[in-house]
């Protein structure tokens, strides 16, 4: 009888076990598997599914908030739950850049300023609807009023194509917010030369 040598001996015993596992994985598969598809289906289905969801809810929108600061504009970003409509997103930067804009320039703005309404017109500018703290409590010069409508119109701008912006208070049009703009046409003009 041939003398088998260690190395054989060790190539013979990974072999067999490799089989053997490769028998039960089979044996598993065909036999405890298949033996309830419905249940082993559904349950596949439900991790898909709860993984989706889970992924939808955790997605972000990003919103870019422009301030003024030193005759500069700062971007600021927020994260918020993921919004998909293009206004609803534009009315949700719209409102952070109120909600800080009191903070950041107290003097400037004094008090918060609600978002009554965002929408396109039949003439294809974007209105947004103000309500009257906006002109009772704005109390800023010329380079102030300028700084603000630059910095509203960037917010604006960064997350909605817009052809220009028409800014209502109480959805009525307004002349000026402290005397030294013309705010009874769109505000592009202020800021863009063509």
């Amino acid at each position: 009888m041939p003398k088998i040598n260690v190395s054989t001996k060790i190539f013979i015993a990974v072999t067999l076990i490799f089989l053997i596992i490769l028998w039960a994985g089979l044996w598993h598969f065909f036999y405890v598997e298949r033996s309830n598809p419905d249940e082993t289906q559904s349950i596949l289905a439900l991790e898909i599914t709860g993984r989706k969801e889970k992924s939808l809810i955790e997605d972000k929108s990003i919103l870019n908030i422009y301030y003024p600061q030193d005759m500069k504009l700062n971007v600021h970003k927020v994260e918020i739950k993921r919004i998909f409509d293009s206004l609803e997103l534009t009315k949700a930067a719209i409102n952070e850049f109120f909600a800080n804009y009191t903070t950041i320039n107290k003097t400037v703005l004094t008090s918060n300023v609600e978002v009554l309404g965002i929408y396109y017109g039949t003439d294809n500018l974007l209105y947004i609807n103000l309500s009257r703290e906006m002109t009772k409590n704005f109390h800023g010069d010329a380079i102030d009023e300028y700084m603000f409508l630059r910095s509203l119109y960037m917010t604006v701008g960064s997350h909605i194509e817009v052809q220009d912006i028409k800014l209502l208070v109480d959805n009525h049009e307004i002349n000026s917010l402290a005397g030294h703009y013309d705010l009874t046409h769109p505000i592009k003009n202020l800021f863009v030369t063509e």
